[in-house]
């Protein structure tokens, strides 16, 4: 771990493909690639992975609404809790507003931080 770099052998995947169930082998879409890599270095991917979530949690850089990739925590938990605020609203009457953001792919140049700020309204966004 005190040398920031892996040696090349264990970078570099080995990529095969695998034929999907009940699809001819004769078409390429019929086909999905797998990438296999050195054990040696999942393990030190995994550690370096745990060491940063901890990192993280430990300096509260992990907002505890954040679902996606974390452990025991999937999207439909943020569903349920949208579906349950959507549920709340109504019995109380007051407006409800909903926006949805692709970070990963649509805002990926965006300052987020600058842009929730935007969004943010009293009471709009929990």
């Amino acid at each position: 771990m005190e040398n920031t770099s892996a040696p090349p052998q264990c970078r570099k995947p080995k990529v095969i493909s695998l034929l999907k169930k009940g699809k001819p082998a004769n078409s390429l879409e019929s086909y999905t690639p797998i990438s296999l890599t050195s054990v040696c270095y999942e393990v030190a991917e995994k550690m370096v992975e745990c060491r940063l979530r901890e990192f993280l949690k430990s300096k509260g850089a992990i907002s505890d609404c954040q679902a996606g990739f974390r452990r025991h925590r999937s999207t439909m938990d943020q569903v349920v809790k949208h579906t349950q605020a959507i549920k709340d609203g109504f019995h109380r009457k007051p407006s409800i507003f909903t926006v949805l953001v692709d970070f990963k792919a649509t805002y990926d140049k965006v300052w987020r931080r600058l842009m929730l700020q935007k969004l943010k309204k009293p009471g709009s966004i929990r």
